[in-house]
């Protein structure tokens, strides 16, 4: 041990944080002739007595004394001592702990943004004796004069980002350093920071073009903003607005000036818009593209043929002709007749646009005929009479439904012996009609049979046939959400039902029918419940295309969408192993008609399996497997662990492999040891049955005999010894000297001599310090027996001078 350690071991460390009670640093045995002059320096500085710190001398000891030590009073404190004989002196280092100085400023505010910042400072001068662990950094709202946490960094790091800020609030910053005994002192930024805007917002970009589409995408295109609002533009947001809801929603987020927005359904209408991005956020949004409507680029021509059915008029009577077309690009439409193409005219008008038709035919010409005569009147009396006449040679275009007759009514208005009075005529001709009315409507369609491309249906027929029996039935449709309704089949009125075909697969229609008699048409009846064109009977098929083998990490979530098809609707079910799949809160498992959701909220390598999903239903049943692989941690090696070849420098260990390699193959193995006095190792190591000793197979040495001092001097002492009586079963290859002075309990090593001489200088001795010493033979099983302990001896010289000690 050092002179300067033995002196003041007791002031190596003063903890500020406890109130100190006084401490005196005394000096005792100086010796020499006369008694030596003793001074106590503060590094370089003579030691100046004040409230802290104080000491006085007296004939060969000195005393400093310490009271509410404080952080400045850290140093070296060396004390001297002089005579005519010589000097000596020693020095002990004195920490006193505290809590650190603040951090050096200033405390800069860099990157400002809408929403943070970044907050920069220099380490604290002085540590507090301790290293650092750390920063605190806090801020306060002005406005609510609190402090709160921004965050902790460790000490290596003098910068922090700042987020969640509120745009345009005041803010204060203050950071603390912190150790073991506590938080410094706050550095504080110079005043306070209003949280702005470096850089603006971009412009509005130019308006977005239409460069691809198809039925579910589209490519736009658009031109840069004026204004990048002084920082570089970093993205731009694709925003989408359907008609049906009428809401910008984002679409997509792409790094320039070309993007590509999919997910769109066909039919529907959309318009985009674009906004650019900087570090100060979005800009304001671009003008919007007209309304798009998701078709596809390139379709064969398709003409909708539900308004296109075969129909007869009267003359002077107007045709509305109403004619959907799909295909891309729009096709070129042409009406013709007779193969001869159809033009405008006083009586025929043709609107064409894209993806419609409108025929308009005002006021047809075609008639019937006259009667073929002479009308041949017979059977004449005062209550009537007979009329005949023959058929019009032309029917004008369907069949004679029935005549109107007229007659002129003369009434003699009075008869006596003078004569007759004048004639009576009537004041107009009477329209002879029959005497019947339209019916009612009929009772509501009823879907009795389906499939993908035609619906069956059956209704009641008119509680009211309106004096005139049912000549046919008129059956309409329309898909589900649209407002007009379009023919799509006539019917004999002695049949009550219908099948209506030319439906698309997957819509849904309503049907409703209307009654028609001599009298004229019913108003419609009551729509059906919407039905959906689809098969009625089919085997139940799974969509695999989310059904790849899958593999996670453990803690990883699960999830797959999953489509079933079938009729009627299929049951669907999840089983492993043939077992219902158990739903737990990690595992659940969504089932709704047509559609199955299966979820692992934190996937553990347990979950490692095949799931099976099965689809069922009266026409048949689909199974499909999800292979899932979660990788995790291997399971711990396989025991026992076993020992060989032990010997002192080590030992040789074998295992098993893992039962579960974790799904990777096991890339090394960590081998630990740990000594039987220490805990406990890692879990899931594979540890020995039993504590290994690692040993030689030969004993150590056995105790040498008690040392003795040959010769000495004031730094060392010549010591020799008896060598044991044993060597252990191998040869002694040197000997460990151990010392130990009067202050210390704690033996140390002092040399250690190679070979099996039985005697050794031990040096670095403190003189006049008194000693004992100790030694162990040492061979290949290692170190054996201490011997006895010598006697005390003293390190001390034939001339004194001054020494402290």
């Amino acid at each position: 041990m050092s002179l300067e350690s033995k002196l003041l071991t007791k002031l190596e460390k003063v903890n500020l944080a406890k109130q100190l009670k006084p401490h005196t640093a005394k000096a005792r045995n100086l010796e020499g002739e006369p008694p030596p002059t003793i001074t106590w320096h503060l590094g370089e500085k003579p030691v100046e007595p004040d409230d802290v710190i104080q000491y006085h001398n007296e004939d060969y000891a000195t005393h400093l004394k310490f009271t509410n030590l404080t952080r400045p009073y850290s140093g070296k404190y060396t004390i001297r001592a002089v005579n005519k004989s010589g000097r000596d002196e020693a020095t002990v280092n004195i920490n006193v702990l505290s809590k650190p100085s603040r951090p050096e400023g200033p405390l800069e505010i860099n990157d400002v943004t809408a929403k943070g910042c970044k907050l920069q400072w220099q380490p604290p001068k002085d540590d507090g004796g301790t290293p650092l662990e750390g920063y605190q950094v806090e801020k306060m709202d002005v406005l609510t004069g609190k402090w709160t946490p921004v965050g902790k960094v460790g000490k290596d790091k003098t910068e922090i980002p700042v987020t969640g800020l509120d745009e345009g609030k005041k803010y204060h910053f203050r950071v603390k350093a912190i150790n073991n005994e506590g938080e410094s002192e706050p550095l504080k930024q110079i005043d306070q920071h209003l949280l702005k805007i470096l850089f603006d917002k971009p412009g509005t970009p130019g308006i977005p073009e239409i460069a691809d589409f198809d039925k579910d995408f589209v490519v736009l295109k658009w031109d840069k903003p004026a204004k990048d609002g002084n920082a570089p533009i970093t993205s731009y947001i694709i925003e989408k607005k359907d008609k049906i809801s009428g809401e910008w929603v984002k679409a997509a987020e792409v790094p320039g000036r070309e993007g590509r927005v999919g997910g769109l359904i066909e039919g529907q209408k959309y318009e985009f818009r674009v906004k650019a991005v900087n570090k100060a956020g979005p800009g304001e949004p671009s003008d919007a593209t007209a309304p798009h409507l998701a078709k596809p680029k390139f379709l064969k021509p398709r003409i909708d043929r539900a308004n296109l059915k075969n129909m007869s008029i009267k003359i002077g009577q107007t045709v509305n002709l109403d004619v959907n077309v799909i295909g891309e690009p729009p096709p070129e439409i042409v009406w013709q007749l007779n193969d001869v193409d159809v033009k405008a005219s006083e009586t025929i008008r043709i609107d064409n646009s894209d993806y419609n038709t409108k025929f308009y035919l005002l006021r047809a010409t075609r008639k019937p005929s006259k009667p073929k005569g002479p009308i041949d009147v017979s059977d004449v009396h005062k209550e009537g009479c007979t009329l005949k006449w023959g058929e019009p040679e032309d029917d004008g275009g369907c069949p004679i439904e029935y005549y109107e007759v007229e007659k002129w009514m003369r009434i003699l208005a009075a008869v006596n012996k003078e004569g007759d009075s004048e004639e009576l005529e009537t004041e107009g001709s009477t329209l002879a009609k029959n005497p019947f009315d339209e019916p009612s409507k009929p009772g509501r369609p009823e879907p009795t049979d389906w499939d993908v491309d035609h619906v069956d249906l059956q209704w009641a027929p008119p509680a009211n046939d309106g004096g005139s029996p049912v000549t046919k039935y008129i059956v309409e449709k329309r898909k589900k959400g649209a407002h007009k309704w379009h023919k799509a089949k006539e019917i004999p009125g002695d049949k009550a039902a219908a099948t209506v075909g030319d439906l698309e697969e997957g819509e849904e229609y309503e049907f409703r029918v209307i009654a028609v008699n001599k009298g004229g048409k019913s108003e419609p009846s009551d729509s059906s419940r919407p039905v959906t064109a689809k098969p009625k009977n089919l085997a139940p098929k799974i969509d695999r295309k989310n059904l790849n083998p899958l593999t996670v990490r453990s803690g990883q979530a699960v999830k797959l969408d999953i489509d079933v098809k079938g009729e009627p609707t299929p049951t669907i079910t999840w089983t492993i192993d043939g077992k219902p799949l158990a739903e737990s809160s990690r595992i659940k498992p969504q089932i709704e008609p047509y559609h199955t959701v299966f979820v692992i909220t934190k996937a553990l390598r347990k979950d490692t399996n095949k799931y099976t999903i099965t689809a069922k239903n009266s026409n048949g049943t689909d199974e499909a497997v999800l292979e899932l692989k979660v990788l995790g941690k291997p399971s711990k090696p396989k025991g026992p662990l076993k020992v060989a070849d032990v010997h002192a420098e080590g030992c040789k260990l074998s295992w098993d492999p893992p039962e579960d390699d974790g799904g990777e193959p096991v890339q090394q193995y960590v081998v630990e040891k740990w000594t039987l006095r220490q805990a406990v190792g890692r879990i899931r190591a594979t540890e020995t049955e039993k504590a290994t000793t690692a040993k030689n197979p030969f004993d150590e040495p056995g105790q040498p005999g008690k040392p003795s001092a040959k010769d000495w001097d004031k730094h060392h002492v010549d010591l020799t010894w008896a060598a044991p009586f044993s060597d252990g079963g191998s040869p002694i290859t040197s000997y460990i000297i151990e010392k130990k002075d009067k202050y210390s309990s704690k033996w140390q090593k002092a040399c250690e001599i190679i070979g099996d001489a039985c005697e050794a200088r031990v040096p670095d001795l403190i003189e006049g310090m008194e000693y004992n010493f100790r030694v162990r033979a040492v061979n290949k099983g290692g170190p054996g027996e201490p011997s006895v302990p010598s006697d005390v001896i003293t390190a001390k010289v034939r001339y004194c001078k001054n020494i402290i000690y």
